[in-house]
């Protein structure tokens, strides 16, 4: 790299393009850069090493503007910064063989949240290493990784490698293709604990006007699971995990409700084989209809006079302010599947031109099926399904569980929990099995 920027046509053409002052600056730089030069290839003849790295990234820092543009620096720069780690290792590196020529490039890959170099060496099979280069991160070499550096310098100093992109270096082999590459390099990401993915976050919100409505007096404790999953929601960042929380909690209410109206229905009696059975009846639903049948009772007028009703209405309503949204909820809709019952795709404007009576009897189906399917949509991954994942979380669908599905689903939660109701909530904190008087 060093003998291109004393060619002598090369400071032909800088020389007259600069001006006198910075001739000296011109001729005392080459003269540097010169003596590096000899002194590298005289140590590479004796089997030595260079160490001055540092020395020599100062001047080409220094003379860096009057090549440009007939020579980028940066890649002479590059090398010498790494190139200095040289004087980190303590072993004698001067035994190490390398054969290059086993190995291969490909630039341009680009695991998008993974923002560190990242270096392994198989010790079993020196092959099957692997070297991914960042350029915007700086690589750490150690002890240990001495075949891994010199390997990395050498693809570093290729002339015909673009190294300004991101590359992996890989081993050379014509089954080895550049998507196998970058997949090879993600699983061993992975293995490594780490992550590559863009993270979908969701917005943060509170819930000020439950917590201005709560009471110490109220059995609270009968939820004690709920809230450590509640706990869990807060915690939590990632929109889809959130999402799943609120759906441990929704799940449990749909499965608990029969047994509260059971419970509510017995009033404390002594439980008989019929009682049992009738229980088993009321969870034995599949989980769409006791989603539903949960809705149907949380969403109409005689619970909390209907607030939460209008609630799940305004909130639907207000993701739409232009077309542009509008195309948004319905290409969300259509994702996940949502159809009117004679089968035809779900539209924002099927819903908003729903009548009163039409919303007290189809918004409780319609949001069980949405919450339902956005949930399967998460968890299933078969090849015949919609499948859910920050990979896939378009600005549509990202935007309707976030703005939509995750308050309205955690509004139904703190409705549910924060005092006593008919829904959810044991009025009987045991079952009597035999009569003890």
């Amino acid at each position: 790299m060093l003998e291109n920027l004393v060619d002598d046509d090369i400071l032909g053409q800088i020389e007259n393009n600069i001006t006198e002052e910075k001739q000296d600056l011109l001729l005392n730089s080459m003269q540097c850069i010169q003596e590096f030069s000899d002194t590298i290839q005289l140590a590479y003849i004796n089997d030595g090493y260079f160490s001055e790295f540092n020395e020599l990234v100062e001047i080409l820092n220094t003379v860096k503007p009057l090549y440009t543009p007939l020579i980028n620096l940066e890649r002479p720069i590059k090398f010498c910064q790494y190139a200095n780690y040289i004087n980190n290792f303590e072993q004698e590196w001067e035994n190490i063989e390398i054969d290059e020529t086993k190995f291969t490039t490909f630039s341009d890959i680009n695991p998008s949240r993974y923002d560190k170099c990242y270096f392994y060496e198989n010790i079993e099979s020196q092959d099957n290493s692997i070297i991914f280069f960042k350029n915007t991160c700086e690589p750490i070499f150690d002890n240990n990784s001495v075949f891994i550096f010199f390997l990395f310098l050498h693809f570093l100093s290729d002339k015909n490698l673009e190294y300004t992109n991101n590359f992996i270096v890989i081993k050379r082999s014509d089954l080895v293709t550049k998507s196998k590459a970058e997949a090879y390099l993600k699983l061993h990401l992975l293995t490594s604990g780490n992550f590559y993915h863009e993270i979908k976050l969701a917005s943060e919100r509170t819930n000020i006007d439950i917590k201005e409505k709560l009471e110490p007096e109220h059995t609270l404790q009968q939820f004690d699971d709920t809230l450590i999953i509640l706990s869990e929601y807060n915690s939590r960042k990632e929109i889809l995990n959130k999402f799943l929380s609120l759906y441990q909690i929704i799940e449990n209410f749909m499965f608990k409700y029969p047994l509260v109206k059971l419970n509510i229905n017995n009033n404390g009696h002594m439980f008989s084989i019929r009682n049992f059975k009738d229980m088993y009846d009321r969870v034995s639903d599949g989980e769409l209809t006791s989603l539903n049948n949960l809705f149907s009772c949380s969403y109409n007028d005689t619970f909390q006079n209907g607030e939460l009703l209008a609630s799940l209405a305004d909130s639907f309503n207000n993701l739409v302010t232009n077309d542009n949204d509008k195309t948004d909820v319905n290409n969300a809709l259509n994702s996940l599947g949502i159809n009117l019952k004679n089968g035809n795709a779900l539209t924002f404007d099927d819903i908003d031109g729903f009548t009163v009576n039409q919303k007290k009897a189809e918004w409780p189906r319609l949001f069980s099926k949405m919450v339902y399917f956005t949930r399967n949509a998460i968890v299933h991954n078969k090849e015949t399904e919609f499948h859910l994942s920050h990979n896939y979380l378009d600005n549509s669908i990202y935007s309707f569980v976030d703005k939509f599905l995750l308050p309205e689903c955690e509004n139904l939660t703190y409705k549910l929990i924060y005092k006593p109701n008919d829904l959810v909530w044991y009025t009987h904190d045991s079952v009597k099995l035999y009569d003890n008087s």
